[in-house]
């Protein structure tokens, strides 16, 4: 074991945004992205298995033809504003009693709060408007991107 008695260089570089290969397809700016079984990152979809690893929110507009091809830089940190799934009302909660709480992504754009399984995407912080003009859950991704 070296005990190194100058400084070390560790090439850090900020974590906010990481570049990810891509699995075949397409992934829009600003979707929900997550790694599939072969490491690869595609836009979250309402069949995506609840084991996903949750990686951020795409930084831009990407298309892959052959898997691994194609990089796609991917932000791991901040609030975003996605579009509600309303689901809130299926189990009897008011939007305000679950702030704070985890959201689980619908698809790519679609968040909401469920006591079912799925890709847990963020932390509730603030209920507002989606840039779609439909109602919208501001999230926070920190703690929830691997």
């Amino acid at each position: 074991m070296s005990n190194i008695q100058r400084p070390f260089q560790t090439y850090e570089r900020p974590g906010l945004v990481v570049s990810y290969k891509m699995a075949v397809g397409t992934i829009y700016e600003g979707h929900l992205v997550g790694l599939n079984d072969k490491g690869l990152a595609y836009a979250l979809t309402s069949s995506s298995p609840s084991n996903t690893k949750f990686i951020g929110v795409a930084a831009e507009n990407k298309i892959c033809d052959k898997g691994g091809s194609v990089e796609i830089n991917v932000t791991k940190a901040g609030a975003f504003v996605f579009q509600s799934c309303n689901l809130y009302d299926d189990i009897g909660q008011n939007p305000q009693e679950i702030m704070g709480h985890e959201m689980t992504a619908f698809d790519s754009t679609t968040v909401g709060y469920t006591d079912k399984p799925g890709v847990k995407v963020g932390t509730l912080v603030k209920i507002e408007q989606a840039s779609t003009g439909k109602p919208g859950f501001r999230i926070r991704i920190e703690r929830h991107t691997c």
